[in-house]
């Protein structure tokens, strides 16, 4: 006994392709919305990593040093002195520094040098990182180096103010 074939019609065929596109899109955009956060969470790594290890260089070798962003560039890198370039890390293209702010000032455009001293601590500060749909805040503490995800810049500001800084950064 055979199954007897039956010939799609056309009205079957253009409703088979459309769900299949429906379906394809469905695919790309769920896959495009985890990309998206996996370079998100890359970028933020690389960062936490070039503090990291400008802290730990200056611990080392019991010597001040500058963690230099350069918004410009798009690198985060580690300077020994304020006449030398920094050895900089080039974050991906998706992502760039939109923002450095600390205490005391805050920069949209060119370098963020902040001071690392011998004992590997900096000033709180918080990064504005942005993409073409969203921007992501994080906030390295001074002292320890940890990262705090932040939800926009006032949370940044009143953290810099309850520290007693100076709010430059409006």
């Amino acid at each position: 006994m055979t199954a007897a074939r039956r010939a799609f019609t056309l009205p079957e065929m253009m409703l088979a392709v459309v769900l299949l596109a429906v379906l394809s899109t469905v695919a790309v955009v769920s896959l495009a919305g985890a990309r998206r956060a996996a370079s998100a969470k890359d970028v933020v790594e690389q960062i936490a990593t070039s503090d990291r290890l400008t802290r730990e260089w200056c611990r080392r070798f019991d010597r001040p040093a500058q963690l230099v962003f350069d918004l410009d560039r798009g690198t985060v890198g580690r300077s020994t002195s304020p006449s030398e370039s920094a050895a900089a890390l080039h974050l991906t293209d998706r992502f760039r520094i939109a923002r450095v702010m600390w205490p005391s000032g805050a920069v949209t455009a060119g370098q963020a040098r902040l001071i690392c001293s011998p004992m590997g601590q900096t000033p709180t500060y918080a990064v504005m990182l942005s993409d073409k749909t969203s921007e992501q805040w994080l906030l390295m503490t001074g002292l320890t180096g940890e990262a705090v995800h932040l939800r926009d810049a006032q949370e940044a500001q009143d953290i810099f103010a309850a520290l007693g800084g100076r709010d430059h950064a409006r």
